[in-house]
């Protein structure tokens, strides 16, 4: 059966200068198939005959080699051969068919030259505008572009916004990313009060990272959809608007609780069904450490499908992560019942009974692990159980020797992220032996294969464990480098820097900014309280402790805390403090002793 884009070439050749209809279906940004030409149809194959009578001889051999290439499969040089014919002809219908063709080609000289002569001919077509403007911004004429992406949004059927949130996604898959992005300004600068607008820029503006415009131009296009009157406009402009500053949230945790607290909080407690959009909401929720939100906002899901997979996943693991194993079995036996995620199913079961050292009921889920992602997790985890039964010397070498058979696996070498897992575990397992060199070095080559933060923590971990404190500095400049926003690494760097009394200025930046992104985790406010403890303000330094105590009771906050107000001069609170808390650390031998160290050095 032949293509319209056949059959329209044969109907060109049948009516010079007569209208008729073609089916291009082109994506501007390629095609999916490069069009032959049919000569197959006899009805067609007359007609052709009967309007190449009236041809010059050479006008019907440039048509048949045309036609020839075509077959052939060279758009390029079929096209050299038709778009001066069509240029000579002057016919519409010929011009399309060369647009069309010069997709084919690949070649941008090609493709802007058919886009100029079909819209010499049909300037009322929305089609040659589409691909002018998309021409023009790649070619950085932003000023043209805005012109003509002007006259194809007029020649389109359509909502207007709907036409402003499809032409961001095809600019975003046609041109440079930073092109791009330098156009979608200039369109909501030229249309500033249009939420579609303001949103097509907010989300180019996550996707290049530029975080604070894309907070900006977010809660514009927010503004500007609550103020749309009811309806189906009303309701696509909150959700693709929630969507991005969802996406935004995720990528930019400083904005997370703005984003869930503030500008969404209404819109995420309505009912609803859309439950990607809550999906999103849980995820955030997670990353800031709400585990008891995201469990909630995961049984909305499940309340109206009970059988919904993610959510059962997300209930499963954050029960696990919670030390709820009883609950997160539950959630992973129903999930199992699902084929398609049966395999992570069982390798969560197999972590489950693991935890509570069932070992045989563990290898038994975990050799039912037979599909990635988690087929090569759950043999390691066989593994490293195994040392767990009896952990001696001829078990550690035994895991060892079994690990690297893994590593030598031709499916194992293939994939970086694959053998970086195995050198993990093999780290993991010096860790546990006390060989700590031999435990960097195997994270170091796990982190040469895939650069993953946990992995570069456990190695900072180590290094300052061993007092390497220049390469633990340095591992965390590369996760910053990495992630810049990453509060824990932004809280480990300013810490540390505190803990050495240097770089104090330095230190307050970052914890600073560790706040801003994370201000809920009670370990940055101890970071911070310490910063003003080593630069002498008390007070402060006492404000910030005694708020990380309140949400999380903690040894060393609890330290922190208690030496902050005895050298604010408030001995009798640092020792009722002292007094009601110590007992509930036992093993903290510094904190026992802590009051009277602090008097001894008073005397």
């Amino acid at each position: 059966m032949k293509s319209q884009q056949d059959r329209s070439f044969n109907r060109w050749i049948k009516g010079l200068g007569v209208s008729a209809t073609i089916g291009l279906g082109i994506a501007l940004s390629g095609c999916t198939q490069m069009p032959t030409l049919d000569a197959s149809n006899t009805d067609l194959v007359e007609a052709e005959k009967e309007s190449a009578s009236a041809l010059d001889a050479q006008t019907v051999y440039q048509i048949l080699v045309g036609e020839m290439l075509v077959q052939r499969g060279q758009p390029a040089a079929a096209f050299d051969v038709l778009y001066p014919l069509a240029k000579k002809l002057k016919d519409p219908e010929l011009a399309k068919y060369v647009f069309q063709l010069s997709m084919y080609t690949y070649q941008v000289p090609k493709i802007e030259a058919a886009t100029q002569l079909w819209l010499s001919f049909d300037p009322k077509d929305s089609m040659p505008w589409k691909a002018a403007y998309l021409m023009s911004i790649r070619q950085q004429k932003m000023t043209q572009a805005l012109h003509q992406w002007q006259k194809w949004q007029a020649l389109t059927e359509g909502a207007w916004y709907q036409k402003v949130l499809d032409s961001a996604q095809r600019i975003a898959q046609a041109t440079p990313p930073k092109v791009g992005y330098k156009f979608i300004k200039q369109l909501a600068a030229h249309y500033p009060d249009q939420w579609a607008t303001q949103l097509a820029l907010g989300w180019f503006a996550v996707n290049q990272g530029d975080f604070k415009t894309a907070w900006q131009v977010l809660n514009q296009a927010w503004r500007l959809a609550q103020k749309l009157p009811s309806g189906e406009e009303k309701n696509l402009a909150q959700k693709k608007t929630a969507q991005v500053l969802l996406e935004l949230a995720l990528k930019a945790p400083q904005y997370g609780t703005q984003v869930l607290d503030d500008v969404l909080a209404d819109y995420i407690s309505q009912p609803t069904e859309d439950f990607t959009l809550l999906q999103e909401v849980a995820r955030l929720q997670v990353q800031m450490n709400r585990f008891e939100q995201a469990q909630l906002t995961f049984k909305r899901i499940l309340k109206q499908d009970p059988d919904h997979p993610m959510a059962l996943f997300g209930l499963g693991v954050l029960a696990f992560q919670m030390g709820d194993l009883k609950r997160a079995e539950q959630h992973f036996h129903h999930l199992k019942k699902q084929s398609q995620l049966r395999a992570v199913a069982n390798y969560y079961l197999g972590r489950i009974a693991q935890v509570r050292k069932q070992w045989s009921k563990a290898a038994r889920y975990f050799k039912q692990v037979d599909q990635s992602p988690f087929q090569l997790d759950a043999q390691i985890q066989l593994v490293l159980m195994q040392v767990a039964q009896t952990p001696n010397k001829k078990a550690y070498a035994a895991a060892q020797q079994k690990l690297d058979q893994l590593r030598l696996k031709e499916s194992v070498k293939k994939d970086k992220k694959s053998l970086a897992k195995v050198w993990v575990a093999k780290a993991a397992l010096y860790v546990e032996e006390g060989d700590q060199k031999r435990a960097i070095n195997a994270y170091r080559k796990a982190i040469a294969l895939s650069p993953e933060i946990e992995w570069q923590f456990a190695l900072a971990a180590l290094l300052y464990e061993t007092h390497q404190y220049t390469d633990y500095e340095k591992v965390l400049k590369q996760i910053l480098a990495q992630s810049p926003d990453n509060p824990d690494a932004l809280n480990a760097l300013g810490f540390y820097y505190v803990e050495q009394r240097k770089n104090l200025e330095e230190a307050g930046k970052l914890l600073q900014r560790a706040m801003q992104v994370a201000p809920n985790r009670y370990y940055i406010m101890d970071s911070v309280g310490w910063w003003y403890f080593m630069k002498g303000d008390y007070p402060r330094a006492e404000y910030w402790l005694e708020k990380a105590l309140r949400q999380q009771m903690d040894d060393e906050v609890l330290m922190h805390l208690i030496e902050a107000k005895w050298y604010a001069g408030k001995h009798q609170e640092a020792i009722e403090l002292w007094q009601k808390h110590h007992a509930q650390f036992p093993k903290n031998g510094k904190l026992q002793k802590l009051i009277e160290q602090l008097q001894q050095g008073q005397d």
